[in-house]
């Protein structure tokens, strides 16, 4: 499910909660941080995170955000997620932005089994086990087509 999406100065970061089947690669990983390039959305870096830290090893954090090695760095995991903690807005904004949704979208489509670039619809399905969507579909379509997803919700 997406949590939050909010933009950034150079980067756009989708907030993904990790529920029911979703794997995770951290036993105690709440939701995943997938922050993107503004500038270009395939250049992206995905994070677990609980309420305390982010689950990622120091060095792919520096490498993914271009922050060069120095001996006096600390904890620079530390010091990022106070910095970030700090930009995450109080509320979850009503109104998003063309560039966020498609952000979310993309986000999202990399789940997709068919086509990641698809954004269109043509035919209403649900998975065999149990009649539900998926978390990643019923994601999209309450993104995308609104109106169809508050008909088709149950």
């Amino acid at each position: 499910m997406i949590e939050e999406c909010k933009a950034g100065l150079t980067d756009i970061v989708v907030v993904k909660s990790i529920v029911g089947k979703k794997k995770r690669v951290n036993q105690y990983a709440l939701v995943k941080l997938h922050f993107m390039k503004r500038d270009d959305l395939n250049d992206g870096l995905e994070i677990e995170a609980n309420s305390s830290k982010l689950l990622i090893d120091a060095k792919i954090l520096r490498q993914y955000f271009g922050i060069e090695y120095q001996n006096n760095l600390g904890d620079i995991l530390k010091q990022f997620t106070e910095t970030f903690g700090k930009a995450i807005p109080m509320n979850i904004p009503k109104n998003i932005s063309d560039e966020e949704k498609g952000a979310m979208v993309k986000s999202l489509s990399i789940s997709d089994s068919e086509n990641p670039n698809k954004i269109y619809c043509y035919k209403i399905r649900r998975n065999p086990s149990g009649g539900k969507r998926s978390d990643f579909n019923s994601d999209k379509t309450k993104l995308l087509r609104s109106g169809l997803f508050r008909k088709f919700e149950n």
